[in-house]
């Protein structure tokens, strides 16, 4: 887990690398695939150690009620993030006054443009990510 996946990014960058200068048009789609996904965990093993890092350095607390309201509130975002609602930045919108600044507040602003730009699948994976926080 110290790599963060960059191992594995590195042999599926190079092995895009030689199959481009072997010009084998065969390899290169299935490789740039595989070298997205391998970009992909390593973007998202790194966000999710510093969100894991700024929360343990906050020492965050929430009572148990609290928690429960928030994760509610959080249940109801993803599920109008699954629907694909406008409504989803109005919920964002009372999570974000609920959490008044406890979390980090960069990956509320990322929630938040992504459902503005209806990226409804990475706000998806951002949900997750904030959730894992306020659970810890």
């Amino acid at each position: 887990a110290a790599t963060f996946g960059a191992v594995e990014l590195n042999i599926s960058t190079t092995a895009l690398d030689s199959a481009i200068k072997r010009q084998n048009s065969e390899l290169i789609p299935p490789l740039i695939n595989e070298v997205e996904l391998n970009l992909h965990l390593v973007i998202t093993s790194i966000q999710d150690s510093l969100v894991a890092e700024a929360n343990q350095q906050s020492e965050l607390t929430f009572d148990e009620e609290e928690l429960s309201l928030l994760l509610n509130m959080m249940d109801e975002l993803s599920g109008l993030i699954s629907s694909m609602s406008p409504d989803s930045e109005e919920k964002l919108d009372k999570l974000s006054n609920q959490l008044n600044g406890r979390l980090d507040p960069q990956l509320i602003e990322k929630l938040s443009k992504q459902l503005k730009n209806y990226e409804f699948e990475l706000a998806a994976e951002t949900l997750t990510r904030l959730r894992k926080s306020v659970e810890l």
